[in-house]
């Protein structure tokens, strides 16, 4: 729910009808969902982790289903409506996702047509 809200924001920079789709998919994916959400520290086991949110829209941008014009940094403005960067998209290098979770996204891109 929150990070579909979320990530609408940004649904006019894609030219896929299917976007939302495709995040419902990824949200509900046995292998991704657990990236979504921390697990490691009391304080913030089961907060959503928005770094990882950036991280698979910085993904799919690349992937083609945001377009290429925007940057990857523009669509991290459009989703946090700021005109400055915040640690949210500094901080994604350290939730980057690994092989057998690009596999995945991948998997669901491709039922989508991609």
């Amino acid at each position: 729910g929150e990070i579909l809200a979320y990530v609408d924001r940004i649904s006019q920079y894609s030219d896929n009808v299917h976007v939302r789709e495709i995040w419902d998919c990824i949200l509900h994916d046995e292998r991704l969902q657990p990236l979504f959400f921390f697990t490691r520290y009391s304080k913030t086991r089961g907060q959503i982790n928005w770094y990882r949110v950036t991280a698979v829209v910085c993904l799919l941008r690349e992937k083609g289903v945001y377009r290429k014009a925007m940057t990857a940094m523009q669509l991290h403005l459009a989703l946090e409506g700021t005109a400055r960067c915040t640690n949210r998209y500094y901080g994604i290098s350290r939730y980057l996702l690994d092989d057998s979770h690009l596999k995945a996204v991948r998997e669901i891109l491709q039922k989508k047509g991609y």
